[in-house]
């Protein structure tokens, strides 16, 4: 009797307990599954590997958002790690923290020192905000409101000098950057024809003024001298400054913004020549005047 009273009772929890069982776990905006939803009030996803972690403050999306985070197929070249979080199209309002963490394997054939937090920007790998690396603990960090394509990327320059002019290093990036005023380029730079170039940026010695050389792409000032056995070869001292020098007869031969002067027997020029040419930005302001005589 008794037997026959609990048979109900049991099976009704079986059923319940079979019921239970078809139902998916509820994933939190914490759980690293890498996928999950994040709300108003902010959260974290974890990659499935566990090697991306990205971080949402208060405030990052206006409304309920569910993210997937996968391994990128075809990201640009460069990347050490690379994903794609999905969907795609959702900006946030708030910047994100974008963390890796990530074994040597994972980076082989990198530079370490040079590993930044990146994504995709029209096709090429743009460094966030804010770059972190620790190479003790094997992580990097940036901030970015765009997510899409993220990887762990090796930069191409951490200075101007790693570039050729008229690339400028910018996101740690050589490259020309567009602009419609010089203040949209930055301190140091100026904007020319819609690209942003340095202000005294060069090729070569010719590129520069009077009393400069071209030394990382950038004109700088010559040595001081007293006398022209200061200076280095096809240098005469002008000035008080090792100026460079090329034959001339007037000062037609010379160009826009040069003028022809005769040399003194002091200068390293050869006994046949008796005329040179020194650069400058404005020959009359400096004094130079065309000669016929040594």
């Amino acid at each position: 009797m008794t037997s026959r009273m609990l048979c109900p009772a049991l099976l009704a929890a079986l059923l319940l307990a079979a019921a239970c069982s078809d139902e998916q776990p509820v994933q939190t905006e914490e759980t690293p599954t890498g996928e999950g939803v994040v709300g108003r009030g902010g959260g974290a996803l974890e990659s499935a590997d566990g090697k991306l972690r990205i971080e949402f403050p208060l405030g990052a999306v206006a409304e309920d958002v569910r993210f997937k985070i996968a391994p990128a197929v075809n990201a640009p070249a460069g990347a050490g790690l690379a994903y794609v979080v999905t969907p795609t199209d959702v900006q946030l309002l708030q910047r994100a923290r974008l963390l890796f963490r990530y074994a040597d394997s994972d980076i082989s054939g990198l530079s370490e020192e040079r590993l930044r937090v990146s994504t995709v920007d029209a096709g090429q790998w743009r460094v966030s905000d804010s770059p972190f690396l620790d190479t003790d603990s094997n992580q990097a960090a940036g901030y970015s409101r765009v997510l899409a394509t993220v990887g762990l990327v090796q930069a191409g320059c951490l200075e101007q000098s790693e570039c050729t002019a008229p690339e400028v290093c910018s996101g740690f990036t050589c490259q020309l950057v567009a602009c419609d005023v010089s203040v949209d380029c930055g301190a140091g730079l100026a904007c020319v024809s819609g690209v942003c170039l340095l202000l005294n940026a060069c090729g070569s010695d010719d590129d520069c003024l009077l009393g400069e050389l071209c030394a990382d792409i950038v004109c700088l000032p010559r040595a001081d001298c007293s006398v022209a056995d200061g200076c280095s070869d096809g240098e005469h001292c002008v000035e008080g400054r090792c100026t460079r020098s090329v034959d001339c007869q007037i000062a037609a031969d010379c160009g826009e913004g040069f003028a022809c002067r005769a040399t003194s027997a002091t200068t390293r020029s050869p006994a046949a020549q008796t005329t040179s040419v020194w650069a400058t930005a404005s020959a009359a302001s400096m004094g130079f005047a065309q000669s016929s005589s040594a």
